[in-house]
This record gives structure tokens, C-alpha cells and sequence, in this order.
């Protein structure tokens, strides 16, 4: 915790980066990484798989785009970035552990995908509109764009600030929200003339000692989704890490071209 609270008061990144959570939560999930680094060794190796398939469907290989690059634990770079021109990291942080790789083509922006934080401010009334985000022209020459483990926790900061101003009154209004923020981004996806690859969650599983599921919840509020490429499990809280004995897994979806999400 002492370590956690010396990385949240000397980490630089935008301030509403920090008013809204998100850097809390960065060390957060570097350090569940720490302590969970075993079970979480398949997950990442099976993302970076993914990524690469979808990269060698590339006829050019001028840019890629990496949105929710985080710790870079469940990305390829140093590949990526050996084959591609230019590979750019887009996360709302990057804590120093994601810059120290040395890689001249490798750039960071630190940048909101959702479109939603300028909106949120301590002067908001009402729930936002949540926009398709239009900034295309601020990635030339993308040949792979890549959604990294993001779709399912992009509400999350967002829902627990508008809840906690009292802006969504229930449960119905927090699902509602949700639903439209990770459908925007999938739109977004979808824009790109490019390979899209999408590695996303499709079930969060809570389970009890016995491995017996106590609680299955949809991360994607209904959202329809074909047929995905590559799919498996995630230990992302596994046994030790909640209380009660209870552990946490996730089903995830690889897509290495996700091209027909308007149409389901």
C-alpha cells in the first residue's frame, strides 16, 4: 500500500485523469499484477497471440494503434513495433513501467477514447450524451487498430462518477449508460480502414471455493457480438485474492478482424 500511495503522488498525467480515478486504478491493476503474475501469464500470452494474428493480416504495415495499451503486459510490442513503421499507445496513463522499453517508433498519448471527460465536471447536471469519438484524422496511416482488453471497463469510471452525483438514480439508468459508452466504442472501432482486432471480456464469473459459479455477470450489458476467433479464460482474481474464498474469472473473446459489429 506504501508503494501504491508513493506511485500515485509522484505519477504525472492529466488532471482529470486523476480526478475521475483512473490513475488509482492503473496502480491498482499494476499491482494485482504483481501479487497474481502465475494466473494471469496465460490470459496475456493468449491476448499477445491474438494481436499478432490480426497484424499479419496487414497488407501494409505503416501504423498501428493500440487502445488500452496499459502496462503493455497483454500487447507485443517490441514485435509490433519491429514490423510497423510507428506504433502508437493510447491509454488515459502510462505509468513509467509502460514507457521504460526503449523503442524509438513507439509513442504515447495519453487520451480519453471514450470522448466523455471533458464532459465530466463538478458543474454537470445531467447524464451526457456519449459520442461516437470522430479524432481519425489524428491517426494517419493506421493499418491495425487494436481494442486491448478496454471494452468492458470503459463505463466503469465513468458510471461511478455520475452515480456518485447522484446523476444515475438506479440500476437500470447505470446499465443503460454503460451499454451506450461500450457500443460507442465499438462504432469507433469499426470506423477505422483498417484490421480491427478486439480482445474483450464476455463473462465475468464469480466463484466459490468449490469453483461452483455464485454470480455470472454480462460486461457488455446485452450488447450482441459475433462469433469470436480465439476465446478463454482469465483468472483475473484468483483464489486468494477476494474475500470469503471466492475468486473471479473471466471469459474472453478474441477477434482478429472485428469488421461486422453493425450488423448483429
Amino acid at each position: 500500500m506504501i508503494l501504491e500511495a508513493l506511485r500515485y503522488m509522484t505519477t504525472s498525467c492529466p488532471r482529470w485523469a486523476r480526478r475521475l480515478g483512473y490513475l488509482k486504478e492503473a496502480i491498482g491493476i499494476e499491482a494485482r499484477h504483481r501479487r497474481c503474475r502465475t494466473a494471469w501469464a496465460p490470459h496475456l500470452e493468449r491476448s499477445r497471440q491474438v494481436v499478432m494474428k490480426a497484424a499479419g493480416r496487414c497488407e501494409r504495415k505503416r501504423t498501428a494503434l493500440v487502445a488500452g495499451s496499459g502496462l503493455c503486459l497483454d500487447l507485443p510490442l517490441r514485435e509490433l513495433a519491429a514490423i510497423f513503421d510507428r506504433v502508437i499507445l493510447l491509454d488515459v496513463v502510462h505509468l513509467p513501467a509502460a514507457r521504460k522499453h526503449g523503442l524509438s517508433n513507439v509513442q504515447h498519448l495519453e487520451l480519453d477514447v471514450t470522448g466523455l471527460s471533458s464532459q465530466l465536471t463538478w458543474k454537470l447536471d445531467h447524464v451526457p450524451e456519449v459520442p461516437v469519438p470522430d479524432f481519425y484524422h489524428i491517426f494517419p496511416d493506421v493499418d491495425l487498430v487494436v481494442s486491448l482488453n478496454l471494452a468492458s471497463q470503459l463505463p466503469l469510471m465513468p458510471v461511478a462518477y455520475l452515480s456518485k452525483r447522484g446523476l444515475l438514480e438506479n440500476d437500470e439508468d447505470e446499465a443503460a449508460f454503460a451499454r451506450a459508452v461500450i457500443d460507442s466504442h465499438f462504432r469507433w472501432l469499426g470506423g477505422f480502414n483498417a484490421v480491427r482486432c478486439l480482445v474483450t471480456d464476455r463473462r465475468w464469473d464469480v466463484k466459490g471455493v468449490d469453483e461452483r459459479p455464485i454470480r455470472q455477470d454480462d460486461p457488455l450489458y446485452g450488447i450482441s457480438l459475433p462469433g469470436p476467433d480465439e476465446l478463454w479464460t482469465w483468472a483475473v482474481a484468483p483464489p486468494g485474492e477476494l474475500a470469503n474464498g471466492q475468486w473471479r474469472e473471466n471469459l474472453v473473446a478474441g477477434y482478429m478482424d472485428f469488421s461486422d459489429y453493425a450488423s448483429h
